[in-house]
């Protein structure tokens, strides 16, 4: 659990697995609702984004350990980056859901990421840092084969 925390190197080779590994549960992006193959991570930029954008998680006092690393970062279109913005999650959820995308539709979406809807509709960062983490350890110890330790991570102030 301590490595999702401390990897904040964007190219580097566990963002890169991640990314991987998240295609290969099938992935969506959140704009074009079109599952991250091979081919659509080359021609729609898919690049390693921020969810709780970092403008808005400043303005929280969130701490930059935190909403730099791994947790906080998915597999996006440039196009849903620029729709994300600087915004709060509640704010570019109802963005995409005016923009066609239905509540069930993206529940599923987020759920590709291991999200859960409720904890960005409430801008809930610590409940959605703790949910995420727990999802990818979880996704992590499936890809192994193997049970990991899922320590709480309720008490991580970034030391």
């Amino acid at each position: 659990m301590e490595r999702l925390i401390s990897v904040r190197k964007q190219l580097g080779a566990v963002y890169q697995g991640f990314a991987a590994l998240l295609r290969s549960e099938g992935a969506v992006d959140w704009f074009t609702a079109e599952e991250i193959n091979d081919v659509v991570y080359f021609e729609e930029q898919i690049d390693s984004r921020h969810i709780f954008p970092v403008a808005w998680c400043r303005k929280q006092g969130i701490d930059p350990k935190k909403y730099n690393c791994l947790v906080n970062r998915t597999p996006l279109s440039a196009k849903t980056n620029k729709t994300i913005g600087c915004k709060a999650p509640s704010l570019y959820l109802k963005e995409f859901e005016l923009c066609g995308t239905g509540a069930t539709n993206l529940d599923r979406i987020l759920q590709s990421h291991c999200i859960t809807l409720e904890t960005l509709r409430c801008d809930d960062f610590e409940a959605f840092f703790q949910a995420r983490a727990e999802a990818l350890m979880e996704l992590i110890s499936k890809a192994m084969g193997k049970n990991l330790s899922l320590e709480s991570i309720h008490d991580i102030d970034g030391d």
